[in-house]
Parts: structure tokens; sequence; C-alpha cells
């Protein structure tokens, strides 16, 4: 009888030895799996951060350009002669003397 008992509980251990190795295996899985998304968002996080400083950059080039488009505008001789006009202008206010009599 003794050999009976024992070789159930010999076939349970056995199972039970073999689902902790395959939930090892698929923890391990697991762990590949996550360490390779987090590379990946890594990688993702950085090219975030380059594109945001590119866009930066462009954001400042293209603010310089449009400074210097807008003063060798005011700096242009047709512009000069605009502002001269303007300067020169002259407003007469006619004032009205009423008179009773």
């Amino acid at each position: 009888m003794v050999i009976r008992i024992a070789a159930p509980q010999a076939l349970a251990h056995d199972a039970a030895a073999q689902r902790i190795k395959d939930l090892e295996n698929q923890l391990q899985v697991m762990h590949s799996n996550l360490h390779a998304m987090q590379s990946g968002m890594q990688a993702m996080q950085s090219k975030l951060e380059k594109l945001k400083s590119q866009s930066s950059q462009l954001t400042q080039k293209i603010e310089h350009i449009q400074q210097k488009e807008y003063t060798e505008q005011k700096a242009s001789p047709a512009a000069v002669a605009q502002e001269k006009n303007k300067n020169n202008m002259v407003v007469l206010r006619m004032a009205r003397t009423i008179t009773t009599a």
C-alpha cells in the first residue's frame, strides 16, 4: 500500500513542478517583453525631445527672419518716404463763429 500512496503524491509533485517551471518561463517572457517596451518608450521619448528642440529652433529662426524682414521693410526708401509723408500731414480745423443779432 505504501507504493500506491507514494505514486499519486509523486505525480502531483511532478505536475506542480512542471506548472512552476511553465510559470517561470512565462514570467521570463513577460520580463523580456517589458524590457523591450521600456526600450521602445525611451527611444520614442528621445525622438520626442529631439522634435521639440527642432521645433523650438525653427520657431526662433522664423521669428528672427520676420523681425529682420520688418526691420528691412522699415528701412527701405519707399517706407522712409511714406513715413516722411505721414509726418508732413497738416490738419486744419475751421472754427465757426456764431453771431447773434
